[in-house]
């Protein structure tokens, strides 16, 4: 529930840490301490245990988000095991701007697609 180091590192190249956003990491602890680690926790939910939802655009923007979670949970481990792997920091860069490469050769030609070309289904460039 706090802030984590990777969020520390980011703040120092884009202020993501405002003082609106520490007041809210800080007010989780004056009300219950630390029951807040004690009480909450990561829960993997088989998709046939999920709840459905009904509604098209929240189910679609709750598995977008899913996604992109896994995305940054993946980036986190790779940094986390290069560390405890001890490689090298000059390889570091490499192995990330690897793993981006693939990311961005899937997601990329994803995110130029305009809403037209979806939702008209006429000139798909996926098809072309």
């Amino acid at each position: 529930m706090l802030p984590c180091r990777h969020i520390f590192h980011l703040d120092l190249e884009t202020k993501v840490l405002t003082e609106d956003r520490w007041h809210t990491y800080v007010a989780l602890f004056e009300e219950c301490g630390f029951e807040v680690y004690e009480t909450m926790g990561h829960v993997l939910v088989e998709p046939e245990e999920r709840p459905q939802v009904d509604n098209v655009r929240v189910r679609s923007a709750l598995q977008l988000r899913e996604l992109v979670e896994r995305l940054n949970q993946q980036l986190y481990a790779i940094h986390d095991m290069m560390e405890e792997d001890r490689v090298v920091e000059a390889e570091h860069g490499e192995i990330v701007e690897n793993w981006m490469g693939f990311v961005n050769e899937v997601v990329e030609p994803l995110a130029d697609l305009l809403p037209e070309h979806i939702v008209k289904k006429n000139g798909r460039p996926w098809e072309l």
